[in-house]
Parts: C-alpha cells; sequence; structure tokens
C-alpha cells in the first residue's frame, strides 16, 4: 500500500467518525456543521466519498461476474430458520460483499446500512 492509500484511508476512517459523530448526536447536518465549525460542503462530499468507498466493496469484479451471465429477474427463496434463544441476526450477501447485521445492531445503524446498499 503506497503512502497515497494510507492518507485515503486515514481521512476516510477519520470522516466515518464525524459522520457517525453527527448522526449520534441527532443534530441535523446543517446545525452539526454549525457546531462544529465544519463546512456543510465539505460534509456532504466526504460523505458522497464514503458512500462511493462502501459501495465500490459490492460491485462485482468483471472476471468473477460478468454482467452478461444475470438474464431475467432476480429470484428469492425462503430460508429455514432455526429457533434460537439468540437476539438473531441477517447476513446480506451481494455481488461478492457480505453484511452482518446482528440482533443488537441499533436501528440507526441498519438504517445507514440500508441507504448505503440503496445508492449503490
Amino acid at each position: 500500500m503506497d503512502t497515497r492509500q494510507v492518507t485515503r484511508e486515514v481521512r476516510l476512517t477519520h470522516w466515518a467518525g464525524i459522520l457517525r459523530d453527527r448522526r449520534d448526536s441527532g443534530l441535523s447536518v446543517r446545525g452539526y456543521c454549525l457546531e462544529q465549525g465544519i463546512n456543510e460542503k465539505t460534509y456532504y462530499y466526504w460523505q458522497r466519498k464514503l458512500r462511493e468507498t462502501a459501495c465500490e466493496g459490492l460491485m462485482p469484479q468483471e472476471h468473477n461476474f460478468p454482467a452478461s451471465s444475470h438474464k431475467g429477474p432476480t429470484v428469492f427463496a425462503a430460508l429455514p430458520m432455526q429457533s434460537s434463544n439468540d437476539s438473531g441476526h441477517i447476513v446480506i450477501r451481494l455481488n461478492g460483499a457480505e453484511v452482518e447485521i446482528r440482533g443488537e445492531a441499533k436501528p440507526a445503524t441498519v438504517d445507514t446500512v440500508l441507504r448505503v446498499l440503496r445508492g449503490c
């Protein structure tokens, strides 16, 4: 990994923390940015960059998933569920990426994951 990639990763991690902090604060983006002295356009720029990075991991690799290989509608199958005493979790597998959401996940976290997946 070169220094540009390391710098990018550090910035993405930093901004992920800022976006998480804003979400947990309960403030609007405008209110949070005013309070923290962050330019609102900069906030949205990094939000977009984080979403793009998340979507990159969900994009099919051409050599693994040729675009022409999928024809027709997507068909979902019912899966048997085991009863257990845990609070449950779901696993979403999409284009080679896997997202696991445990039962104890906060609704805001699930909402964020679903919004990112919709944007891909």
